[in-house]
């Protein structure tokens, strides 16, 4: 049997996290509705009776999940985040083992560099797509059966209870010049919210490091996989520290106080965790080498090669190049770009970070940290405040029957004649051909039922408001018969949606 050290791996998500799913984003009205406080997500796994012709959403069918959402207007397409069969988000061990790879590749070459050995031309191939390939076998070993890392497990980590998703808008923002300013329209992106809470296993494999096979001797390097979290927990504090002098003096205070709690709860949670980015968002450094790679000789090589305009790989693309400031000349930092979540039209927190504990199998998993930040569900919030402010017309309910009674007995001389008030006009007849999408039609509720409205609206069979259109909750305790209600045509006849206007 082989010896193996065996963790539970508690992951704790510190800022918004996107580990990307691979699926295409979702579209509104084809993948998702916009509800009262969220949008109901189908995904594409609707049969074709749910379906128009033109792919649309038909009827109610149940939704596959709820994402919170406040605003009025879709937010466009979504990308959605990975999840299991059941709806549920789950972070892959490939993310938490791609990170801690990266991390023992930069300690290693921040170790060569301090003992006078730097990155060599040869260590950086031509093409982009591969260029960090033969740093990758110098260190590791030339085939992937010899690399230390096959000694090195990690499992998918499931959410628990009260892991929560939440819709982001994320914008990219240039600081070349010293401010962060907007390089890009915002994207409604799924995210794992802050709070939530993962738990995995990861294995090391004692017997397979310590082999003395002729196979591994070509990895020299793999005895310190043993030491993996720990250079996890180092790198990940040098990726902290370059991102808080970055935007220091940015202006930005809450992004600046956040980074630096980040930094503090890594501390508070001992030598047995690591503050590590990972998924999309996360940035560039996180994939690569990071600062170890900035600091080596080699680097102006590496800049110049493919992150300029005039080379043909990551930065030739007709366009400034991701690592010039915009003006022609080099940026005094790489990238000079960071995406950001916003949070009431400002930027407000990076994206991926985490916090990874390894505790041994059996005991007691440590209570989760308090959040970093206080996340708002409703990253589209400003739009609806925009609209909120807006000066409204005075409402006048008329007065009931008895109170204009009451009214005109408390005037001296008052005449007792009241006259009856004039019932509301009666619904018009609507042709099916008028119901187009957009339509705003008067209604009128005919019945009410704990999950649904039926409503008049001048077709011959009365229509269905379902309660997640309308907010929620019991119906009859906030609406009656003879209400008069404004609606908006969502599909056309012969599958008649309609929600309030």
């Amino acid at each position: 049997m082989s010896e193996e050290a065996r963790f539970q791996l508690v992951l704790d998500v510190l800022t918004p996290t996107a580990v990307g799913s691979g699926e295409p984003p979702l579209v509104p009205e084809l993948d998702y509705l916009v509800a009262e406080s969220a949008l109901l997500v189908y995904g594409p796994g609707l049969s074709a009776e749910e379906r128009g012709d033109d792919g649309r959403i038909l009827g109610q069918p149940p939704p596959a999940y709820h994402l919170p959402f406040g605003g009025t207007v879709p937010p466009g397409p979504v990308r959605p985040v990975l999840k299991d069969a059941f709806q549920q988000p789950y972070l892959p061990g490939s993310a938490i083992k791609g990170a801690l790879h990266t991390a023992v590749a930069a300690a290693l070459l921040a170790r060569e560099r301090a003992a006078g050995t730097t990155l060599q031309p040869g260590d950086i191939a031509l093409s982009a797509r591969f260029a960090a390939q033969p740093l990758e076998r110098r260190l590791f070993g030339a085939q992937p059966r010899a690399s230390g890392f096959r000694a090195l497990r990690v499992s998918d980590l499931r959410s628990l209870p009260g892991a929560r998703l939440a819709l982001a808008a994320v914008r990219t923002y240039t600081l070349a010049e010293g401010k962060p300013a907007p390089a890009s329209e915002r994207q409604a992106v799924e995210v794992i919210a802050p709070g939530s809470r993962f738990l995995g296993t990861l294995w090391i494999d004692q017997d397979l490091l310590a082999q003395q096979n002729p196979r591994l001797a070509a990895a020299p390097n793999r005895t310190l996989v043993a030491e993996a979290l720990l250079l996890a927990r180092a790198e990940g504090q040098r990726l902290l520290a370059n991102e808080r002098q970055l935007f220091s003096g940015s202006g930005l205070a809450r992004l600046e106080a956040l980074l630096t709690e980040l930094g503090a709860r890594v501390e508070a949670a001992g030598e047995q965790a690591a503050l590590l980015p990972i998924g999309w968002g996360a940035g560039w450094l996180s994939k690569s080498l990071g600062p170890a790679l900035l600091e080596s000789p080699l680097w102006p090589t590496v800049r110049e090669r493919f992150f300029t305009s005039r080379a043909g790989g990551l930065g030739g693309r007709g366009r400034t190049a991701p690592g010039r400031a915009g003006t022609g000349r080099a940026a005094p930092f790489f990238p000079t770009t960071r995406k950001l979540a916003d949070q009431g039209g400002q930027p407000g927190s990076p994206l991926g970070w985490v916090l990874v504990r390894w505790v041994p199998a059996g005991d007691l998993v440590p209570p989760p940290p308090e959040p970093v930040l206080a996340w708002q569900d409703d990253a589209f919030l400003a739009e609806r405040e925009a609209v909120a402010v807006r000066p409204a017309a005075p409402v006048v309910e008329p007065a009931s029957p008895f109170a204009a009674l009451q009214a005109l007995l408390q005037r001296p001389g008052a005449s007792t004649t009241v006259a009856e008030p004039s019932p509301p006009a009666p619904i018009p007849p609507v042709s099916d051909r008028a119901l187009r999408p957009g339509t705003i039609l008067e209604a009128e509720v005919v019945a009410v039922e704990p999950k649904r409205l039926l409503v008049n609206v001048g077709r011959a069979e009365p229509a269905v408001l379902e309660a997640a259109t309308v907010g929620g909750g019991d119906l009859t305790t906030r609406f009656r018969s003879g209400q008069r209600l404004r609606v908006r045509v969502l599909t056309p006849p012969p599958f008649f949606r309609i929600r309030l206007a």
